[in-house]
């Protein structure tokens, strides 16, 4: 049927007859066709008034597609008119927030401006969503493409719970392992089950691929999507089959795009009006400092006004280890050590010599600036460098997380001893040699700021950014999604363990923002539902979710 429509198309095609060897002397008329046929590239056949004549299709790699064109038989170079990107993705690229915005920057840097001025050209994007903020879902939210999220079941059937997930699904599971075959006994007694109940069985449900299904092992699209959701479970058929992936269930609720969405409209660098402490955290790693400033009201509103990494990056979007300018760049010839104190030196110098302005004209510094000390290799070299520092145990001091988790006793329980100071979810301990740091109830904190972030903008006690574009703060939202937090109980306790998501995206900006409340803790800011007279209890990571929740 095809040749009967296009037979200037495909008749020169067949008459090559599998041979792309006589594409260089096939001729029509006595014409060369400049037909070509290779895996990577197919020309049609030039024939005169064919609509199709010297059409190009070219094959190129995702990544390597930048800059394609052809030059025709006459001399004249062309572009796309039309890109067709299929399944750019995979499960790991679709995890990686730094994948994911990689990819982007090819979608709409290299391949949407690579066809040209001259004539408008289209671009579509086939993909199945497999990740929740993965680049697919990213094109759907984007009010700049023209989207369209295809689930295969449109509706389920109203025999969902009753025949399909209940006599159906125990029909379909009852066989034995041991025994061969009878598996596939069992498939065949529950579509009997089924075509003796398909009327039931189907009404209500409608699905967007009618041919959709195993011959001869099953008898409609409908059997095969619950076969494939009694077999697999929902979250596969979710992602594969629905374009859906399930959200992971955290308590906060928080997603990269709520995060960046809460600027404020201060420039940054700016303190709001009500702030009376500013303090600073500061996150070492071998390329680069990362670090962060945040002002925050004597009840604890908060507001991050300045971030960034040691040395400045040219991009807006990077990884730790990947990052284009390091700080050994930054100081040729010297070694690790070396270069980490020299890096130390300068970003504290300028974070603390800084002044910045509140909103009412008023200048404040850093009243607190912790440096995190975790880094094992580096403990030792992060704490000599801020106890020799000017400014030691006064605006700066070193700061070391924990993981306390439900079997450990948090530091409110601890005994009160001389020489140590316990606050909310921190602890000074006494002098290990010539050191004094502060160690952070780290995954208290973590919950605790969580809470603050999932609370809406303007809400007495939440947190909020600089800035009027969100996307300016891509990167940092990233970092403060990072993880996840896994409700754990132990010794009649119960308390959030904040863990990695899969893959361990960079947290650095997270790990900012949390020590850098526990400075505004330590200086003297309170959070409102934790003032008393006495030592209370405190409250715990669900406790703090729901007022988040409240909040909203």
């Amino acid at each position: 049927m095809l040749a009967e429509d296009f037979p200037e198309v495909c008749f020169p095609i067949a008459m090559l007859d599998g041979k792309p060897q006589r594409c260089a002397s096939q001729t029509c008329d006595g014409n060369r066709t400049f037909i070509t046929w290779r895996a990577d590239e197919i020309v049609l056949p030039t024939i005169p008034n064919s609509a199709a004549s010297g059409a190009v299709v070219k094959v190129k790699p995702f990544a390597k597609a930048r800059g394609v064109g052809h030059k025709r038989s006459d001399g004249e170079k062309v572009r796309p008119d039309l890109i067709i990107a299929d399944d750019v993705q995979d499960d790991e690229s679709a995890a990686s927030p730094l994948q994911v915005n990689k990819n982007l920057n090819i979608l709409k840097k290299n391949l949407l401006h690579t066809t040209g001025h001259r004539r408008a050209s289209s671009i579509i994007v086939n993909g199945t969503v497999i990740a929740k903020d993965d680049l697919v879902e990213k094109l759907l939210a984007d009010s700049a493409w023209q989207g369209a999220r295809i689930p295969f079941v449109k509706s389920w059937s109203k025999a969902h719970k009753t025949f399909w997930l209940g006599d159906y699904a125990t029909c379909r599971r009852a066989f034995d392992k041991s025994i061969n075959g009878d598996r596939e006994r069992a498939s065949r007694e529950a579509t009997a089950l089924y075509m003796s109940r398909r009327g039931e069985a189907d009404e209500g449900c409608e699905v967007s691929w009618e041919e959709r299904y195993t011959r001869p092992h099953e008898v409609s699209a409908i059997q095969h999507a619950y076969n494939v959701l009694i077999d697999d479970g929902m979250e596969v058929f979710a992602t594969e089959y629905q374009n859906q992936p399930l959200d992971a269930e955290t308590k906060f609720k928080l997603t990269p795009e709520w995060i960046a969405s809460k600027t404020n409209g201060l420039a940054r660098g700016v303190v709001p009006q009500s702030a009376e402490f500013v303090t600073g955290h500061i996150d070492v790693h071998l390329r680069v400092l990362y670090y962060i400033v945040c002002a925050w009201s004597k009840s604890f509103d908060g507001s991050v006004i300045d971030y960034g990494t040691y040395p400045r990056q040219p991009v807006g979007y990077f990884s730790e280890t990947n990052s284009p300018v390091s700080m050994a760049d930054t100081h040729p010839g010297m070694g690790e050590d070396a270069f980490i104190l020299a890096s130390l030196t300068s970003l504290t110098n300028e974070l603390l010599d800084a002044s910045y302005r509140r909103e009412d004209g008023a200048g404040m510094n850093i009243g607190r600036l912790l440096v995190d000390a975790r880094w094992g290799e580096k403990n030792k070299l992060v704490k000599q460098f801020c106890r020799r520092h000017p400014h030691a145990g006064t605006r700066l001091l070193a700061a070391q997380g924990l993981g306390i988790g439900p079997a450990q006793k948090p530091f409110d329980e601890y005994k009160a001893e001389p020489g140590t100071l316990t606050g909310l979810a921190w602890r000074i301990g006494k002098p290990v040699g010539n050191e004094r740091w502060v160690t952070v109830d780290a995954n208290w904190w973590k919950s605790c700021v969580a809470a603050r972030l999932a609370m809406p903008l303007g809400t007495p006690g939440g947190l909020d950014l600089f800035g009027i574009d969100p996307r300016e703060h891509a990167l940092f939202a990233d970092h403060c999604v990072a993880e996840v937090p896994v409700e754990t109980s132990a010794k009649e306790r119960t308390r959030d363990v904040w863990e990695w998501k899969p893959g361990r995206p960079d947290n650095h900006y997270w790990d900012n923002l949390y020590n850098a409340a526990v400075a505004a803790s330590m200086l003297g800011a309170t959070i409102v539902e934790f003032q008393t007279i006495k030592r209370r209890r405190r409250k715990s990571a669900q406790e703090l979710a729901d007022l988040a929740r409240a909040a909203k």
